[in-house]
């Protein structure tokens, strides 16, 4: 892993990924300032979460292999309810980033959610936690899974029901 140190204004390098592959999922924990990992989604090698300590430089296993998350699935972390949520390939799958079991791994759901759920569809899509209005917001664009570059869906992260919102004009 390469970082980038502002004090010194120069990289550095640290240790070598746990997880790898070039279809890798990260994302920055703003809370912990840790970083989530996951490898080949399909894998029963690589295709697990881990978690990178980069004060400490050290790696954490963080789920078995396979996890369950799908290829494709877009993430975000949902710093209010603490966990990850990705969504794509066929799903809308939720991981709690609080650790539990002798081995410290995170617990993950399938969630059913309702309502505009074609958006399940999107393969590497847009997806963002929106803070203000505490909603889930998705875009994809992939024609080939009949979803328009123009359409934006919200989801609520309590109900789980999806709103396709098509913009004027």
């Amino acid at each position: 892993v390469d970082c980038f140190d502002f004090t010194t204004n120069r990289w550095e390098r640290k240790r070598d990924a746990m997880t790898w592959n070039g279809l890798i999922t990260s994302l920055y924990d703003p809370q912990t300032g840790h970083v989530f990992s996951h490898g080949l989604q399909w894998d029963n090698t690589q295709g697990f979460w881990a978690e990178w300590n980069p004060i400490t430089d050290t790696w954490i296993r963080r789920s078995p292999a396979p996890s369950g998350a799908k290829a494709g699935a877009a993430p975000l972390i949902d710093v209010a309810r603490r966990r990850i949520v990705l969504l794509g390939g066929g799903q809308l799958r939720v991981v709690s980033l609080t650790p539990t079991g002798s081995q410290g791994y995170l617990p993950s759901s399938v969630m059913t959610p309702t309502g505009d759920t074609g958006v399940l569809r999107m393969y590497r899509g847009g997806f963002a936690y929106d803070t203000l209005h505490d909603k889930y917001v998705a875009w994809s664009g992939d024609v080939a899974h009949d979803l328009l570059p123009t359409d934006l869906y919200v989801i609520d992260p309590v109900s789980w029901v999806i709103t396709k919102l098509t913009p004027a004009g």
